[in-house]
């Protein structure tokens, strides 16, 4: 009425809550596809899920009246509830059947080990006398070919005498023939240089010396060099009868030697040939040696008068060194072959000893033969004596390693099997946990599972199948379903509080299909984050709303599959998240996207987004509950009492506290060692292919394993001693530690009262620790006393420092809840309006009566909340003077014991307690 063009000009949709039947039929046609056994087990599980969904509901109503928090739940997270419950299911089934397989496959390998020990046994029996027989066999032969032997080795040894003396004529020959192949390839450089300094002359440069007149100087000598080795093997040189060269200057060497230049060049390459025919002249080398010696005949020298000239220079000193380095080998080729027709001859004559000795050895052979096949056949008996032995040996050490793992893994199986039947309830109760528990705290949480939902599928499943057939375990724990012992032993090395909240809350976080959103004002939850996803391959990255950095980050995250935390949100999300929350992702062939903004980035599976605020009470819209999954980390009371214990002791007693902490940190990796060698132990059975007992390195490796688990467990059993010792001795403190935390809670509770009463944890803890700094050591006992104690004791012994007496630790704490319980009231009363002042200090005292059993808390309801009856009936003649709205009150009264009956004395002796009433109001 009061915007009609709104109402003309729109469709308004009104959006109610679904329907039980609605839901009904959604969940039956997401479930159609999964196997939940039987029809009336099918049937249950759908009429859970809407029951779970509208019991949810209700407890939402109350937990916002009661502790003041909204919690949405919408058909989004009815929807999200029924997916996380296939796959969930789906995973479950899938890890206890791979578990049940490897427990059986370790199983099977051990009954195989085991029933083949006795047939080793038999079959080793076998082999022994086989080996036996074949031993005396070999012995008997072994005689014979002693005899034969000795004979041939006489005759052997004489031939090996003469094979000696021919070894060493032969050694004689090999040095000499080695020697003169030695000497020659010293020559090989010389001549290879001499043909590679022909190789660089140019017949050009050649012609062009042919057309000098007077050629540089020292050039002539280089031809007349040539005209020297030259003489009778070139024609056109004319030489004496002597041999020498008639004539060598320049204008005879043009004539003579550069007449046909291309000849002249050959006729210089088989200079090499002739040196190593000896068909050259030696005068040729004794005239050339009158220029080569000359200090200016050299390469570099000659080459700066010309290039031409300076190869012949070259080519003329290496020939010269190949000339005199083969005249000096000459000798030395005589005397090889010399000893080369000595060497026939000595092999000759040992050929003729070696035939003999043949002869000899091939009888010797015959025999030795039949010694090896004896012997042989002896070997193989014995081997196979030895490699039964050691079969067996290793079969019975494989049986007496794992015989106590034979008897946990059966018993495993049996119970692996039976839970396997159980894992449609469980999962389902474990599912409704994840996707429903998360904003709760524990007694809400408590009451939904305890109260309402187990009781619901057992009623329901009882109802159709029977007593004795109900798929639900009988706690059905929703931790125990979703972690195991040691993942939760690593939530807490990664500092995660050990109370049952916080594990709670860390299974919720792991298994939601949704991105989590902590609600953590005392930030231990996101302190267990930054530890858990610390590693390189999840490069975490930590941004706020607003940071300029954060779409970078968080685009790069999503394509590499890395792990982003947004922490200190506010109520309120920006809007270009919505799609990454929401996972609305893209598919394009085989891979999808997600939009940031106007971009759109490929999305890894690996990708993880953790949101986080630290506002204690936050009201977030049922869109964003509905895409996110609420986990409340607020710390609880007994969570928060145990860790002021610890905080108490660390002050108190350190030495406890580290050794606690010590003990604490090695139990948890114990448990992780644990089963990380056991899954070592099952993968390497799993693994192995064939015989088992032949493998020596599995058996010493799973020895090893079974070595190591031992000794965690005494170590482990052994720890858990010392524990309970720490554990009796610290417990004397737990009285401090529970005064401690309900003063935080009473702190935590003011904001009920105004909101400016808003204190944090960490500020607690700093007035807690005043507290404790300010109390004073117990004052009675005596200090020259304690001195002298102090001085007498050992130096090895510190810990005994921190012992005192029952009576003394009983006084110390008493001073500690004193002075813990002043500071804090101070601390909070300083911070108070004067009209609360009084209400905070009766909340505290009523608070401390009622925790150390003083005061009824009924009692206390009754004086606080001052209950009223729904039905109070007639007053009677009280209504002359009561006022009417006290007399509910007094029926209230009357369901207390004490106060029973009030109502009926007050109308009997109306006057009496008039003139009472009249009095007290005066």
């Amino acid at each position: 009425k009061k915007f009609p063009a709104l109402v003309n000009c729109s469709v308004i949709d009104m959006f109610q809550p679904w329907p039980k039947e609605a839901l009904f039929s959604v969940g039956k046609k997401f479930l159609s596809t999964v196997d939940l056994g039987s029809d009336a087990e099918r049937g249950v599980i759908e009429r859970f899920l809407p029951f779970s969904f509208q019991a949810v509901n209700k407890a939402s109503s109350k937990f916002k009246s009661v502790e003041r928090r909204f919690v949405y739940t919408t058909p989004k997270s009815y929807l999200e509830l029924i997916k996380l419950y296939k796959v969930m299911l789906e995973d479950k089934r899938s890890d206890a059947f791979a578990a049940i397989r490897r427990l059986e496959n370790g199983l099977s390998k051990l009954r195989e080990t085991t029933e083949g020990v006795e047939k080793l046994e038999t079959d080793l029996k076998i082999m022994l006398d086989d080996a036996a027989i074949k031993r005396e066999t070999a012995e008997g032969i072994a005689e014979v070919v002693a005899k034969e032997k000795s004979t041939v080795e006489v005759q052997t040894a004489n031939a090996q005498i003469e094979k000696e003396q021919v070894a060493k004529i032969a050694e004689e020959v090999t040095k000499k023939q080695r020697d003169t192949e030695a000497d020659l390839a010293k020559a090989e450089p010389a001549v290879e240089a001499a043909m590679s300094a022909l190789d660089t002359l140019d017949q050009k440069d050649l012609s062009s010396c042919k057309g000098m007149l007077k050629p540089p100087p020292k050039l002539d000598e280089v031809f007349a060099a040539t005209m020297c080795l030259l003489a009778g093997i070139m024609p056109t040189v004319v030489i004496q009868k002597n041999g020498k060269v008639k004539d060598a200057s320049w204008d005879s060497a043009k004539k003579q030697l550069m007449g046909n230049i291309k000849e002249y060049m050959i006729y210089l390459k088989d200079i090499k040939k002739h040196v190593d025919e000896g068909t050259i002249n030696t005068i040729n080398f004794k005239e050339v040696r009158q220029y080569i010696e000359k200090d200016y005949f050299n390469v570099e020298t000659i080459k700066s008068k010309n290039q031409a000239a300076a190869g012949l220079c070259g080519f003329v000193i290496n020939i010269v060194q190949y000339y005199d380095i083969v005249i000096t080998v000459e000798p030395k080729r005589k005397a090889l072959a010399e000893s080369n027709v000595q060497l026939s001859e000595a092999n000759a004559k040992l050929k003729s000893v070696m035939e003999n000795v043949a002869t000899l050895q091939e009888k010797l052979a015959k025999l030795t033969k039949e010694l090896d096949e004896a012997n042989q056949s002896k070997q193989e008996a014995m081997d196979a004596v030895s490699k039964g032995e050691l079969k067996l040996n290793l079969a019975q050490r494989l049986t007496t390693a794992l015989s106590s793992e034979n008897q946990r893994w059966s018993e495993n199986v049996v119970i692996l099997n039976k839970d396997a039947k159980l894992l449609i309830g469980d999962v389902l109760v474990a599912s409704s946990f994840t996707s429903y528990a998360g904003p709760f705290t524990k007694p809400f949480r408590k009451h939904l599972m305890e109260e309402v939902f187990k009781p619901f599928l057992v009623s329901e499943f009882k109802k159709v199948m029977g007593e004795d057939m109900i798929p639900l375990s009988e706690d059905a724990s929703p931790v125990k379903i979703l972690t195991t012992p040691a993942e939760v032993a690593k939530w807490n090395a990664d500092l995660l509080p050990a109370d049952a909240v916080s594990t709670e809350n860390g299974c919720i976080v792991c298994s939601t299909s949704r991105w989590p959103l902590l609600i953590d004002p005392q930030l231990q939850g996101i302190r267990w984050l930054k530890a858990k996803e610390s590693s390189a391959d999840r490069n975490l990255q930590i941004v706020r709303l607003g940071q300029k950095e954060m779409i970078p980050k968080l685009e790069s995250a999503l394509e590499n599959g890395h792990t982003i935390l947004i922490e200190n949100l506010g109520e309120t999300l920006e809007a270009v998240l919505n799609p990454v929350i929401q996972r609305a992702t893209i598919k394009r062939g085989s891979r999808f996207f997600i939009k940031v903004g106007d971009k759109e980035c490929d999305f890894h599976p690996e990708f993880r987004l953790y949101l986080h605020t630290k506002l204690s009470n936050p009201h977030y819209p049922p869109e964003i509950q509905a895409e996110t999954t609420l986990i409340n980390f607020t710390v609880t009371m007994m969570g928060l009492e145990d860790q002021l214990l610890n905080l108490v002791v660390q002050k108190e007693r350190p030495d406890l506290a580290s050794r606690s902490e010590e003990l604490v940190r090695q139990q948890n990796s114990f448990t992780i060692k644990m089963k990380q060698l056991e899954d070592n132990i099952l993968s390497k059975l799993a693994e192995a292919e064939g015989d088992i007992t032949e493998d020596v390195a599995l058996i010493e490796g799973l020895e090893e394993s079974k070595k190591v688990s031992d000794d965690i467990e005494q170590q482990s059993a052994l720890a858990k001693k010392t524990q309970e010792d720490i554990y009796t001795t610290s417990e004397k403190y737990r009285t401090v530690a529970n005064r401690s935390s309900l003063l935080f809670f009473l702190m935590n509770d003011l904001v009920k009262i105004h909101t400016y009463y808003i204190y944090s944890l960490e500020a607690f803890q700093h007035v807690f620790f005043r507290g404790i700094a300010i109390a004073t050591k117990d004052k009675n006992c005596d200090e020259d006393t304690q001195q002298t104690e102090v001085d007498d004791q050992s130096n090895d012994d510190e810990n005994d420092a921190y012992e005192l007496s029952a009576d003394h630790l009983e006084a110390r704490c008493t001073e500690l809840l004193e002075s813990i319980t002043l500071t804090v009231f101070n601390y909070i009363r300083r911070g108070l309006f004067e009209v609360d002042k009084l209400t905070v200090a009766s909340l505290l005292t009523l608070k401390i009566l009622i925790n150390e059993g003083k005061m009824d808390p009924t009692e206390v309801d009754y004086l606080t909340v001052v209950k009223a009856s729904l039905d109070p009936g007639n007053m009677g003649p009280l209504h002359e003077w009561l006022p009417e709205n006290i007399w509910p009150k007094i029926k209230s009264l009357e369901t207390m014991e004490r106060f029973k009956g009030l109502g009926d004395s007050m109308q009997s002796d109306s006057d009496d307690w008039s003139a009472w009433f009249d009095v007290e109001k005066s």
